[in-house]
């Protein structure tokens, strides 16, 4: 009965690992930066194109942490289910998703933290909240 739940959160596991590797090019740091890339304009990089990087690798990581959480609550659950009574298997189980929850709690906490940070330095703190607007002054 292990071999079979270890095999069930496995999988997709592995899985999105391979499919993230292949991926990797797909996730784009430099979206919203002047010039769809900074890196390759002639001018350079500004100090809001820093921010909005900053801001786009913190939402990439939040978004993994998220999906985590998610996995974690769902491997929690699934060992509450297949615990057969066994009250060490529930208060692992019941931990496991008591952990991924204040996880995720932390996780939405310090994005918060951050974006409001990186709103701050920038001088626009303006809606769509989560979005970072780089304004070319001249």
């Amino acid at each position: 009965m292990k071999k079979q739940v270890r095999s069930f959160v496995l999988a997709p596991i592995l899985f999105f690992m391979t499919f993230g590797v292949s991926s990797a090019a797909l996730i784009d740091i430099w979206k919203g930066t002047s010039g769809g890339g900074c890196n390759k304009s002639a001018a350079g990089c500004s100090l809001c194109d820093g921010v909005k990087v900053a801001a786009n690798i913190i939402n990439t990581m939040t978004e993994v942490a998220i999906i985590l959480a998610v996995g974690m609550t769902i491997y929690g659950a699934i060992m509450l289910m297949v615990s057969g009574g066994s009250e060490e298997r529930v208060r692992k189980g019941k931990g496991i998703i008591t952990s991924a929850v204040i996880g995720l709690v932390i996780v939405l906490a310090g994005w918060l933290i951050i974006n409001t940070v990186l709103h701050l330095i920038t001088g626009k703190v303006d809606f769509p909240w989560a979005d970072i607007q780089c304004y070319n002054i001249t």
